[in-house]
């Protein structure tokens, strides 16, 4: 078995009751039928405890939160009572690895570190030096070896690596790197459609020679205002219909709100060309880099079961860096005056709470992305001009 690991996975140490948004709540708890096993025989008041609030449904069993949507296992002091009494052995698997996941495609598996934990969106946004990708291999087999189209495979991992090292370029500005992996992206997933080989594709976006011929058909120096303040203030009405969204995403919350006074309703055009020109500022090409290479480690290669590359990337792609970049400028416009990182680092982890981790708002986001047009790359590059 192949290795491939994004940097901090092997270094991350969870900050406990220092942690600014801890895990220990706002969604579902799940616990692994070995580890509930283990709790419905601790003979305890805390086994008392633990069986007092685990529901099962079906064959699913998951901690009941509190009011406050909190573990009612968390402490007064921020830490958990379940590893303090039992050990961190008997932490449930989503416990015990949170924020780690694997994604085992092919022979490889993906080992990352997910930005809804904050310790790991500080690290992702502020880590000046490119993100290493690390390798390592074993003698475990492990892998389904006939269910995996292993020329595809191949080729899908060139192409993955390629768009990494188009992200990590820092010869180009990071919008321009953006759009050259979506376009990449894009015309690797139409060569699998049309049954064509992928190739030349790769070969040509692996040449950085070609980078200016490909960018001067996108339009990408020049800003679509139009397309980006229509597509903005869509997407904050469809947060403005969230519930409890003064809790989960505050950032939004407050921005919905000084919008929606009429005498902060009509921006002028030059405000919105320098709140949107920040995205393309030298603050913030580290954050954007390592967060678009985040998104290539942890959505690309998703796509290999259903043959949907682009469609997997541009899921991570427009909820979390597009939408990020859309607050962003409107905090700017609220504020006369840039975020600082901390705010972003609360922002982008937040939005992965609420959208990579909560199926029914994740899907709302991305229905939205799509009845956009978003998936058109045409149209993504212009939000990003």
């Amino acid at each position: 078995m192949k290795y491939l690991t994004l940097e901090s996975y092997t270094d991350f140490k969870c900050t406990g009751s220092k942690c600014p948004c801890t895990c220990c709540g706002g969604w579902q708890i799940v616990i692994d039928e070995e580890t509930d096993r283990f709790y419905q025989n601790v003979d305890s008041e805390l086994g008392e405890r633990l069986r007092n609030n685990i529901c099962r449904d079906g064959r699913e069993a998951k901690i009941i939160l509190d009011e406050e949507g909190l573990c009612p296992f968390l402490n007064e002091t921020g830490l958990c009572s379940i590893q303090l009494g039992l050990g961190e052995e008997h932490l449930s698997n989503t416990c015990r690895y949170y924020p780690r996941y694997n994604l085992f495609v092919g022979d490889i598996c993906f080992a990352g570190v997910s930005i809804s934990c904050p310790e790991v969106s500080r690290f992702y946004l502020t880590h000046e030096d490119p993100l290493l990708i690390d390798y390592a291999e074993n003698d475990d087999n492990g892998y389904d070896q006939h269910n995996t189209d292993w020329e595809l495979f191949n080729r899908a991992i060139r192409t993955f690596t390629t768009a990494v090292a188009i992200a990590q370029n820092r010869d180009r500005s990071v919008k321009e790197r953006i759009a050259l992996v979506i376009l990449l992206a894009g015309g690797f997933q139409a060569c699998i459609d049309e049954g064509r080989d992928a190739s030349e594709i790769i070969g040509l976006y692996s040449n950085p020679e070609y980078y200016n011929l490909i960018l001067d058909q996108t339009g990408i120096k020049t800003c679509d205002l139009s397309s980006k303040t229509a597509f903005t203030g869509g997407l904050m009405s469809l947060f403005g219909t969230m519930r409890t969204l003064d809790k989960k995403l505050p950032e939004i919350s407050e921005l919905i709100t000084f919008f929606s006074d009429p005498d902060h309703s009509t921006v002028d055009p030059p405000v919105w060309e320098k709140a949107f020109a920040l995205s393309s500022s030298g603050d913030y090409e580290i954050w954007r880099e390592n967060l678009l290479v985040y998104i290539l480690f942890k959505y690309f290669m998703q796509g290999l079961s259903e043959k949907n590359f682009h469609e997997k990337l541009m899921s991570g792609i427009g909820p979390v860096l597009i939408t990020s970049t859309c607050i962003t400028a409107l905090y700017y416009i609220m504020h006369g005056k840039e975020p600082d990182m901390d705010y972003i680092i609360m922002l982008v982890m937040r939005l992965s709470r609420l959208i990579e981790h909560n199926q029914e708002i994740g899907r709302e986001v991305c229905n939205y992305f799509m009845k956009a047009g978003y998936m058109d790359p045409g149209y993504a590059i212009r939000l990003i001009s």
